[in-house]
């Protein structure tokens, strides 16, 4: 397995863990001597779904060691399908 499908498949396997939900990799670059991948997540939301309004995307910052391993992650915007 090369270096950026380890990357890519910790970071799908990480969110489907914490939040049973498949993520969707929009950026990876290497940083110092991890990874910055940026992540978009469909967000569930009751509220929103009651009142068929479209699905939340969650944009989350995660970054991964040299070992591959989830040092850190962050939401960073929480947007409406189809926005920009």
């Amino acid at each position: 397995m090369s270096t950026l499908e380890q990357v890519l498949s910790k970071v799908v396997t990480f969110f489907d863990d914490i939040y049973h939900r498949e993520a969707h990799v929009l950026e990876v670059s290497p940083e110092g001597n991890g990874w910055h991948i940026k992540v978009e997540i469909i967000e569930e939301d009751e509220y929103m779904r009651k009142r068929a309004k479209r699905d939340l995307l969650g944009v989350y910052d995660v970054i991964l060691n040299q070992d591959f391993e989830v040092i850190s992650f962050e939401r960073k915007e929480l947007k409406e399908r189809g926005t920009l």
